[in-house]
């Protein structure tokens, strides 16, 4: 594990976290702390192995299956029911683009020469999620124009003109593993933080090391 904060590990310095917290620093530091230290020595486990925690801000109705965004099949990475309120700012985005801005940025990702909006949903994933398109004659992943495009996540439609391209998406993230919206719902709620954890790691425990 190391401290890369895009590869491992999220870390916050002080100053960061006083920059983007103000005056609820205290409140939300000591939370953090409380809990960690609540939790010491404590891990999530399947078939007796660490598993890896993957979480994301928030998915819409369901969670993603594993397989489905990053290819990998592990059994506790598994599309679960998770919670997040209409009047929720996580619940639905937009995202315009131009049409320039659309053409160019495909073009780029996927090698492409259009010069129209050409785009046409093939699949969707069993959460419900765009799984495939097509732009122009080329099949691409939603994963991959997610990433070209910088969309939320790709629980998504979209409106087109000949002049521009609107996105409406829900959630945000790729959707895999545990929901943070998800999981304060369910605390919200009274669950407990290992009912938490189990529910959107399928068929794992919570133990002591």
């Amino acid at each position: 594990i190391c401290t890369e904060s895009t590869h491992c590990q999220a870390y916050k310095t002080n100053e960061k976290m006083l920059s983007q917290w103000g005056e609820n620093y205290e409140k939300y530091y000591t939370a953090i702390k409380d809990a960690v230290q609540k939790t010491k020595g404590e891990i999530v486990k399947y078939d007796n192995k660490p598993i890896c925690a993957l979480y994301h801000s928030s998915s819409v109705g369901k969670t993603e299956d594993c397989v489905s965004v990053f290819g990998s099949n592990h059994p506790y990475l598994k599309s679960v029911s998770s919670i997040v309120g209409e009047d929720n700012s996580e619940y639905s985005k937009d995202m315009t683009f131009t049409k320039q801005e659309f053409i160019e940025k495909v073009n780029k990702a996927f090698s492409l020469e259009l010069t129209e909006i050409s785009i046409k949903i093939i699949s969707y994933t069993s959460a419900g999620r765009v799984s495939t398109l097509k732009l122009g004659e080329k099949s691409v992943k939603a994963t991959a124009l997610r990433k070209a495009l910088g969309l939320r996540s790709t629980d998504f439609v979209f409106e087109k003109t000949n002049d521009e391209i609107t996105f409406t998406m829900k959630g945000y993230g790729h959707g895999v593993g545990l929901s943070q919206v998800g999981a304060q719902e369910m605390a919200k709620a009274g669950k407990t933080y290992k009912e938490i954890l189990t529910h959107y790691y399928t068929g794992t425990i919570v133990e002591k090391i």
